[in-house]
């Protein structure tokens, strides 16, 4: 729990280019099977409720530049 409490990007805000641009913050990493978790952000960077569970071999995350998007 410890680690993923403080895990490197949690709360970073990113756009998910596979979701059709959307912006989502980090929320960190399932505990079954490790996927990326970000929550969908609306107006004001407000949450939607909507959850995103991503998986790094179909994804390449660039946090330098804030983008999620699917393997070339």
């Amino acid at each position: 729990d410890l680690y993923y409490k403080h895990w490197l990007h949690s709360e970073q805000i990113v756009t998910l280019e596979a979701e059709g641009g959307i912006r989502a913050r980090i929320k960190g990493i399932t505990t079954d099977w490790g996927l990326l978790k970000a929550e969908e952000l609306g107006w004001e960077d407000r949450a939607t409720g909507k959850v995103v569970e991503l998986q790094s071999d179909s994804n390449s995350f660039d946090f330098f530049k804030g983008l999620i998007k699917r393997k070339e």
